[in-house]
């Protein structure tokens, strides 16, 4: 499963992401450590493992440090299984 987080730096000097750090390991955060200039926007991508976690409810949260605040993200829902449809008629019995 995936997630994008967008932000905007608001202040008047460059924003510099230190750290993404997720609660756990099948959380992944993806982001840039380029300086982000006042005004612009950028994203954090989150990648959640949900393998062998259908009917599970999840809540996962992801710290993010900088030079301005740190901030909590949270994920939250549920897997649902996954439905597998055949790729051709398939004929059973006579």
């Amino acid at each position: 499963a995936k997630t994008t987080f967008e932000y905007k730096n608001t202040g008047n000097v460059d924003l510099v992401l230190t750290n993404v750090r997720p609660s756990c390991g099948c959380t992944a955060p993806n982001w840039s450590r380029e300086p982000l200039k006042p005004g612009e926007t950028a994203k954090i991508d989150i990648n959640f493992n949900s393998s062998g976690k259908a009917g599970q409810n999840f809540n996962k949260s992801i710290t993010v440090t900088s030079n301005a605040k740190s901030v909590t993200l949270y994920i939250r829902g549920k897997v649902l299984a996954k439905v597998v449809e055949p790729t051709s008629p398939v004929r059973i019995g006579n």
